[in-house]
Protein backbone atom coordinates (compact mmCIF):
# COMPACT_ATOMS: atom_id res chain seq x y z
CA UNK A 1 0.00 0.00 0.00
CA UNK A 2 1.49 3.35 -1.01
CA UNK A 3 1.94 5.90 1.73
CA UNK A 4 0.64 9.37 0.83
CA UNK A 5 2.64 12.40 1.83
CA UNK A 6 1.19 14.25 4.80
CA UNK A 7 0.41 17.90 4.13
CA UNK A 8 1.72 20.24 6.77
CA UNK A 9 -0.28 23.38 7.63
CA UNK A 10 1.13 26.50 6.05
CA UNK A 11 2.23 29.35 8.32
CA UNK A 12 1.66 32.95 7.30
CA UNK A 13 4.74 35.14 7.75
CA UNK A 14 2.87 37.22 10.30
CA UNK A 15 2.31 34.10 12.42
CA UNK A 16 5.89 32.86 12.35
CA UNK A 17 7.76 32.93 15.64
CA UNK A 18 11.16 34.57 15.54
CA UNK A 19 13.57 33.09 18.07
CA UNK A 20 15.08 35.61 20.46
CA UNK A 21 18.60 36.79 19.73
CA UNK A 22 21.20 34.98 21.83
CA UNK A 23 22.36 36.87 24.91
CA UNK A 24 25.80 38.35 24.36
CA UNK A 25 28.33 37.37 27.01
CA UNK A 26 31.60 39.30 27.22
CA UNK A 27 34.65 37.29 26.18
CA UNK A 28 36.33 37.57 29.58
CA UNK A 29 33.15 36.37 31.32
CA UNK A 30 32.94 33.33 29.02
CA UNK A 31 36.48 32.39 29.96
CA UNK A 32 35.79 32.65 33.68
CA UNK A 33 32.41 30.91 33.91
CA UNK A 34 32.50 27.06 33.90
CA UNK A 35 29.57 25.29 32.29
CA UNK A 36 26.88 23.61 34.40
CA UNK A 37 28.16 20.24 33.17
CA UNK A 38 31.72 21.03 34.26
CA UNK A 39 30.47 22.19 37.68
CA UNK A 40 28.49 18.98 38.17
CA UNK A 41 31.42 16.78 37.20
CA UNK A 42 33.89 18.68 39.31
CA UNK A 43 31.63 18.43 42.35
CA UNK A 44 31.11 14.66 42.11
CA UNK A 45 33.06 12.75 44.80
CA UNK A 46 34.16 10.17 42.25
CA UNK A 47 35.93 12.69 40.03
CA UNK A 48 39.51 13.83 40.29
CA UNK A 49 41.41 16.38 38.18
CA UNK A 50 43.53 14.93 35.41
CA UNK A 51 47.10 15.97 34.66
CA UNK A 52 45.86 18.17 31.84
CA UNK A 53 43.63 20.17 34.15
CA UNK A 54 40.36 18.62 32.95
CA UNK A 55 37.92 16.44 34.86
CA UNK A 56 38.38 12.70 35.02
CA UNK A 57 35.27 10.63 35.61
CA UNK A 58 36.03 7.56 37.72
CA UNK A 59 32.99 5.65 38.89
CA UNK A 60 30.24 7.50 36.98
CA UNK A 61 31.11 6.06 33.56
CA UNK A 62 31.36 2.45 34.73
CA UNK A 63 28.14 2.53 36.74
CA UNK A 64 26.23 4.28 33.95
CA UNK A 65 27.30 1.71 31.37
CA UNK A 66 26.45 -1.15 33.73
CA UNK A 67 23.01 0.36 34.37
CA UNK A 68 22.30 0.82 30.67
CA UNK A 69 23.35 -2.74 29.83
CA UNK A 70 21.17 -4.13 32.61
CA UNK A 71 18.13 -2.03 31.67
CA UNK A 72 18.45 -3.03 28.03
CA UNK A 73 18.59 -6.65 29.12
CA UNK A 74 16.16 -6.89 32.02
CA UNK A 75 13.83 -3.89 31.82
CA UNK A 76 13.45 -0.33 32.97
CA UNK A 77 15.06 1.23 29.93
CA UNK A 78 13.54 3.87 27.68
CA UNK A 79 14.77 2.83 24.24
CA UNK A 80 13.41 -0.64 23.46
CA UNK A 81 11.80 -3.65 25.08
CA UNK A 82 14.27 -5.67 27.16
CA UNK A 83 16.05 -8.59 25.54
CA UNK A 84 15.28 -11.15 28.26
CA UNK A 85 11.56 -10.39 28.27
CA UNK A 86 11.54 -10.90 24.51
CA UNK A 87 12.77 -14.49 24.74
CA UNK A 88 12.25 -15.95 28.22
CA UNK A 89 8.69 -17.24 27.64
CA UNK A 90 9.16 -18.52 24.10
CA UNK A 91 8.64 -22.21 23.46
CA UNK A 92 11.30 -24.26 21.73
CA UNK A 93 9.23 -24.31 18.54
CA UNK A 94 8.92 -20.53 18.62
CA UNK A 95 12.65 -20.13 19.21
CA UNK A 96 13.31 -22.30 16.14
CA UNK A 97 10.68 -20.73 13.87
CA UNK A 98 11.90 -19.14 10.62
CA UNK A 99 9.94 -16.88 8.27
CA UNK A 100 11.78 -18.56 5.37
CA UNK A 101 14.26 -21.45 5.16
CA UNK A 102 17.26 -19.16 4.63
CA UNK A 103 16.41 -16.77 7.46
CA UNK A 104 17.71 -16.92 11.02
CA UNK A 105 15.60 -18.00 13.98
CA UNK A 106 15.48 -16.47 17.48
CA UNK A 107 17.53 -19.29 18.96
CA UNK A 108 20.37 -18.54 16.55
CA UNK A 109 20.18 -14.86 17.44
CA UNK A 110 20.37 -15.62 21.15
CA UNK A 111 23.44 -17.80 20.60
CA UNK A 112 24.95 -15.05 18.44
CA UNK A 113 24.42 -12.51 21.25
CA UNK A 114 25.89 -14.89 23.83
CA UNK A 115 28.91 -15.46 21.61
CA UNK A 116 29.83 -11.80 21.17
CA UNK A 117 29.27 -10.95 24.82
CA UNK A 118 31.56 -13.84 25.77
CA UNK A 119 34.01 -12.63 23.13
CA UNK A 120 34.14 -9.21 24.83
CA UNK A 121 34.55 -10.71 28.30
CA UNK A 122 37.34 -12.98 27.08
CA UNK A 123 39.23 -9.99 25.67
CA UNK A 124 38.95 -7.84 28.79
CA UNK A 125 39.60 -10.68 31.25
CA UNK A 126 42.52 -12.24 29.44
CA UNK A 127 40.78 -15.50 28.60
CA UNK A 128 41.18 -17.35 25.29
CA UNK A 129 39.16 -15.45 22.70
CA UNK A 130 36.72 -17.68 20.76
CA UNK A 131 37.07 -17.88 17.00
CA UNK A 132 34.18 -15.97 15.48
CA UNK A 133 34.51 -17.89 12.21
CA UNK A 134 33.80 -21.21 13.93
CA UNK A 135 31.27 -20.17 16.61
CA UNK A 136 29.04 -17.41 15.41
CA UNK A 137 25.70 -18.27 13.77
CA UNK A 138 25.04 -21.81 14.94
CA UNK A 139 22.50 -24.05 16.64
CA UNK A 140 23.45 -26.66 19.25
CA UNK A 141 23.49 -30.34 18.42
CA UNK A 142 20.32 -30.80 20.49
CA UNK A 143 17.40 -28.43 19.96
CA UNK A 144 14.98 -29.69 22.58
CA UNK A 145 13.30 -27.92 25.49
CA UNK A 146 16.16 -28.61 27.89
CA UNK A 147 18.73 -27.16 25.50
CA UNK A 148 16.64 -24.02 24.94
CA UNK A 149 16.28 -23.47 28.68
CA UNK A 150 20.05 -23.91 29.06
CA UNK A 151 20.60 -21.30 26.35
CA UNK A 152 18.45 -18.81 28.24
CA UNK A 153 20.28 -19.52 31.50
CA UNK A 154 23.56 -18.87 29.72
CA UNK A 155 22.15 -15.59 28.41
CA UNK A 156 21.38 -14.52 31.99
CA UNK A 157 24.75 -15.67 33.32
CA UNK A 158 26.75 -13.88 30.62
CA UNK A 159 24.79 -10.68 31.20
CA UNK A 160 25.37 -10.89 34.96
CA UNK A 161 29.10 -11.31 34.37
CA UNK A 162 29.21 -8.36 31.96
CA UNK A 163 27.30 -6.05 34.32
CA UNK A 164 29.43 -7.08 37.32
CA UNK A 165 32.63 -6.42 35.37
CA UNK A 166 31.42 -3.01 34.23
CA UNK A 167 30.46 -1.92 37.75
CA UNK A 168 33.99 -2.53 38.99
CA UNK A 169 35.94 -1.40 35.92
CA UNK A 170 37.85 1.87 36.46
CA UNK A 171 37.11 4.54 33.89
CA UNK A 172 40.84 4.84 33.18
CA UNK A 173 40.83 1.24 31.92
CA UNK A 174 37.66 1.74 29.87
CA UNK A 175 39.08 4.86 28.22
CA UNK A 176 42.59 3.56 27.61
CA UNK A 177 43.74 2.76 24.07
CA UNK A 178 44.70 -0.78 23.12
CA UNK A 179 48.15 -2.03 22.10
CA UNK A 180 47.76 -0.54 18.61
CA UNK A 181 46.74 2.85 19.96
CA UNK A 182 43.13 2.32 18.92
CA UNK A 183 40.08 2.92 21.15
CA UNK A 184 39.79 -0.04 23.50
CA UNK A 185 37.30 -1.27 26.06
CA UNK A 186 34.80 1.58 25.92
CA UNK A 187 34.45 1.17 22.17
CA UNK A 188 33.94 -2.59 22.57
CA UNK A 189 31.26 -2.09 25.24
CA UNK A 190 29.40 0.53 23.21
CA UNK A 191 29.62 -1.77 20.19
CA UNK A 192 28.06 -4.62 22.16
CA UNK A 193 25.25 -2.34 23.31
CA UNK A 194 24.48 -1.26 19.73
CA UNK A 195 24.76 -4.87 18.57
CA UNK A 196 22.29 -6.02 21.25
CA UNK A 197 19.79 -3.30 20.30
CA UNK A 198 19.96 -4.21 16.62
CA UNK A 199 19.19 -7.86 17.33
CA UNK A 200 16.45 -7.03 19.85
CA UNK A 201 14.69 -5.32 16.95
CA UNK A 202 15.22 -8.44 14.86
CA UNK A 203 13.69 -10.60 17.60
CA UNK A 204 10.74 -8.21 17.91
CA UNK A 205 10.12 -8.55 14.16
CA UNK A 206 10.19 -12.35 14.34
CA UNK A 207 7.78 -12.30 17.28
CA UNK A 208 5.41 -10.07 15.29
CA UNK A 209 5.58 -12.36 12.28
CA UNK A 210 4.58 -15.26 14.56
CA UNK A 211 1.60 -13.25 15.80
CA UNK A 212 2.97 -12.88 19.32
CA UNK A 213 2.08 -9.81 21.42
CA UNK A 214 4.52 -6.95 21.78
CA UNK A 215 6.69 -6.79 24.89
CA UNK A 216 6.72 -3.74 27.13
CA UNK A 217 9.80 -2.49 28.93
Amino acid sequence: MALSARRLPSVHPSEAVTPPAPRQVPEDARRKQPTHKAKALAGHPGNTPSAGGGTFVSDVLSKTLADMVQRSFGGGGEWHAPLMKMVEHLSTDQALWRPAPERTCIWEIVRHLNFWREHLLARVKGRPVPDWRAHNWTLPERTDDEAWRAELEKLRAVNDELVAWLKERPAAELLAADEQGEPGELTWVLGIMLHDSYHVGQIATLRALMGLPSVEG
